[in-house]
């Protein structure tokens, strides 16, 4: 009996020396793969309180060229049950494009409306996780773009949003001074205005890939974790499971001793 008590105690203790050294193991490894995620992708912006709500860009006011128009970039933090908005002052004509993608924050859904300077709604997005929009500026003035998060009561949600507009009275003002400057050359005009073209459509398709790009790794991160707490909430459960067996196995073996031996 003294033998088997002593097998016991001796199984119990190499359990939990086990089982210490295996957890001791796995938060280490949680610790190193959590900051090779972190660091590696370091063009990815961090926590919205990096810079929340503000431009990517250092010239907020003009385009990625130089050229006529504006480029916009954000990314920002919808608060539970908040809502945000943002103004631009857009002349006509003008060709406007508008992309947004919810990056993080429990279902990925929000609304996005915007509104032109007549306060007429031109565009609605109900509880969407991402949309593209393009329109044509006819009625100059300040436009809206708002970003609704009421309908979720307990989680904020990150958000990508992207602006482009191309505006023709300003490039023509452009192209005037260019042909002024190079003595009238005659398919100057149309020669910058298809590049200009082309370069917005390269512009929009880039925005598209970065803001996919930045869901996925969010989607990542988040993966990430959760395997990870999972696989430390197994193992606690393992070795609380080998701790119930090796007592029970022990009880199995106690003699009682408060038994007369018999005559």
């Amino acid at each position: 009996m003294r033998k088997v008590t002593t097998d016991c105690v001796v199984t119990m203790a190499n359990i939990w020396l086990f089982s210490g050294v295996l957890i001791g193991a796995l938060i280490n490894c949680a610790e190193s793969g959590m900051d090779v995620v972190a660091a590696g992708d370091p063009h990815v912006p961090g926590d919205p309180t990096t810079g929340a709500g503000q431009p990517e860009d250092d010239d907020f006011m003009l385009d990625l060229y130089g050229l006529p128009g504006f480029q916009h970039e954000f990314k920002f933090e919808v608060k539970a049950g908040a809502s945000e908005c943002f103004f631009q002052t857009i002349k006509r004509p003008a060709r406007l494009h508008v992309s947004f993608e919810v990056l993080k924050g429990a279902d990925k859904n929000i609304d996005v409306r915007i509104i032109d300077s007549t306060q007429t709604l031109i565009g609605n997005f109900l509880w969407t996780n991402e949309g593209n929009f393009e329109h044509n500026v006819t009625i100059p003035g300040i436009y809206q773009f708002c970003v609704d998060n009421s309908l979720s009561r307990f989680s904020s949600k990150l958000v990508y949003l992207f602006l482009l507009a191309y505006n023709e009275l300003d490039w023509n003002k452009y192209v005037a001074n260019f042909q002024d400057f190079y003595g009238g050359v005659e398919n100057v005009s149309k020669s910058l205005e298809k590049f200009d073209q082309n370069v917005n459509s390269v512009l929009v398709f880039q925005a598209t890939a970065r803001r996919h790009l930045m869901a996925d790794w969010y989607i990542i991160r988040t993966n990430n974790t959760y395997v990870q707490r999972l696989s430390i909430a197994m193992c606690v459960v393992i070795l609380l499971t080998s701790v119930f067996q090796v007592m029970f196995v022990r009880r199995l073996f106690k003699a009682p001793t408060n038994v007369k031996p018999r005559a």
